[in-house]
């Protein structure tokens, strides 16, 4: 009697254990998709930080922002093979060639940025036909870079103009 007693407390405890194995079992499920959930959740808030990022720099750019309008010519012209620049891109990446050309080009080559190529950087500044005195491509690029200063300290500056060097070169005509 005493076995039949000890093996019944025995089966109600082990199903007394079953219940509760199966109560966490169902709780760890509604604490992982909860997790889940969250995780997805996580996902989205990023994407829309990405967004709302894209959008602040958007905005930025409307306001004429220099890094603003460069970083929305990046984007423009990431998948591009022939890629079109704003005059603003354009300006600051023929002074950041001039500064550093050894820095330019390998950025440009190594994609690391999407720059002009050193073509549409000369062809911004056109070609000179090596007459004397002040060009009107000259004069009309520093009107647009004087309309294009903020600050009225900004307009002050020197003009530095360089000589041309005229190379020699010696014809043999037969006739």
């Amino acid at each position: 009697i005493a076995s039949r007693s000890t093996s019944s407390v025995l089966v109600a405890e082990k199903a007394k254990w079953r219940r509760k194995e199966k109560e966490l079992r169902s709780q760890l499920l509604r604490l992982q998709q909860t997790v889940d959930k969250c995780k997805m959740e996580l996902k989205k808030l990023h994407e829309d930080a990405l967004v709302a990022d894209g959008f602040y720099i958007k905005e930025r750019a409307k306001e004429k922002e220099p890094a603003a309008l460069f970083l929305i010519d990046q984007i423009k012209n990431f998948k591009k093979k022939r890629p079109s620049w704003s005059e603003e891109t354009t300006r600051h990446c023929v002074v950041l060639r001039h500064l550093s050309t050894r820095a330019y080009e390998p950025i440009r080559g190594e994609m690391l940025l999407k720059l002009p190529c050193r073509k549409t950087l000369s062809n911004y500044f056109g070609t000179t036909s090596g007459e004397t005195g002040f060009s009107k491509l000259a004069e009309a690029r520093l009107r647009v870079e004087a309309e294009s200063l903020t600050v009225p300290q900004s307009g002050v500056c020197s003009l530095i103009v360089d000589e041309m060097k005229i190379r020699e070169k010696l014809q043999y005509n037969k006739q």
